[in-house]
């Protein structure tokens, strides 16, 4: 079994600092003064003025002549990096085999592909009663996965409006009458959803769970994923122990 590498508890302030500083910028308030830097981090002023210094000078920053700021090339470099590095499946499978060791039910993650829904992979429970395979096609309108997926891409009416109200959805026999299961959305740093997370058993066996268990375990794993891919999870939060 693969080793969960540990995490260093130690911290340094002046990289939290700037860390803080960076974290301030969105995409809808892309350029800061030094006063909203500091209204957004609880910094005061002339730590943000020193820190901000340093991160222009490294090309993580970029002062403007109005004298506001705004994100440096050096970070599009790093992500650059950060995208040819990149694995989903690094970040997918070990969550899929946490789901499974909580609910001993298989998960599943699918994406879309075109009009369909591919599973992009899965992870076996230890009682396998479905063929579903990695590279299988089924439709977006059946199933919890591909109704995920249509409901945060914008299709409208029911059941998508209340898939988008509660961030999850439970097909007790949507697409097979044997199976129940539930799945949550999966955004990117885009706020674009990225697949469907899902969990999935045999009806008669799980079904008084699909409301409860796997409710709770599918929406955390589906906001820790969105959050390790730089997403906003839009809900309730619930995944601070699910990367552990």
């Amino acid at each position: 079994m693969k080793k969960t590498i540990a995490q260093p508890e130690y911290r340094v302030e002046a990289v939290d600092k700037a860390l803080a500083i960076l974290s301030a910028f969105t995409v809808a308030e892309p350029r800061l003064t030094q006063r909203q830097l500091a209204d957004r981090t609880g910094l005061n002023q002339p730590t943000i003025y020193r820190t901000a210094g340093s991160l222009v000078r490294a090309g993580f920053l970029v002062r403007g002549e109005d004298g506001r700021f705004r994100l440096g090339s050096m970070l599009l470099k790093l992500g650059a990096v950060y995208e040819a590095a990149f694995d989903l499946g690094e970040l997918i499978k070990p969550a899929l085999a946490r789901i499974v060791a909580e609910t001993g039910e298989t998960a599943n993650f699918y994406v879309r592909e075109g009009n369909e829904r591919v599973c992009l992979f899965r992870h076996d429970g230890p009682d396998v009663w479905h063929t579903v395979r990695v590279g299988t096609r089924l439709p977006l309108d059946k199933g919890s996965p591909g109704r995920v997926i249509l409901a945060f891409e914008g299709e409208p009416g029911e059941p998508y409006e209340t898939i988008r109200a509660n961030g999850v959805f439970h097909t007790p026999g949507d697409r097979d009458p044997l199976g129940a299961g539930a799945s949550s959305p999966v955004f990117g740093a885009d706020g674009k959803v990225v697949g469907a997370l899902t969990v999935l058993g045999f009806r008669p066996r799980v079904e008084h769970k699909v409301h409860t268990v796997f409710t709770e375990v599918v929406m955390r794993y589906a906001e820790y994923l969105t959050r390790q891919l730089g997403g906003i999870w839009p809900f309730p939060e619930l995944s601070a122990k699910a990367g552990e």
